[in-house]
């Protein structure tokens, strides 16, 4: 793909595979749970680390959540959950940001989306 990124790529590609998956009844839970691997999971002292990867995987698997209809959710539910309370004492790694028009770091648009979400 000419003049994409492997940020943007990883990016696009994750949330097709979410959306891939939430049209499917029922989305085969290997493959769900796949996604959910690719998210930031909790380290032995209870902290989050979050990287631009980690972030795109739990937007996408968000995405699944809400458009299969909440799938999986014995499973899903409980691990976004726990990544909320995390946030306070996670750890971010910044990078460069995805498209030159980005103005919030990662933390924080982060931090915006799940509680926008949260207050719904």
């Amino acid at each position: 793909m000419a003049g994409v990124s492997s940020k943007e790529f990883y990016f696009n590609a994750v949330q097709l595979l979410a959306r891939s998956l939430a049209s499917l009844r029922p989305a085969p839970w290997e493959r769900v749970n796949h996604l959910l691997k690719m998210c930031p999971q909790e380290s032995a002292q209870g902290i989050f680390k979050f990287d631009q990867r980690g972030q795109d995987a739990v937007f996408a698997l968000g995405i699944f959540f809400l458009q299969s209809g909440c799938q999986h959710s014995e499973n899903i539910f409980p691990y976004l959950m726990k990544l909320l309370r995390g946030l306070a004492k996670a750890i971010w790694v910044e990078e460069i940001r995805m498209h030159d028009t980005d103005r919030k770091s990662n933390s924080l648009y982060c931090y915006f989306v799940f509680n926008e979400h949260n207050a719904l």
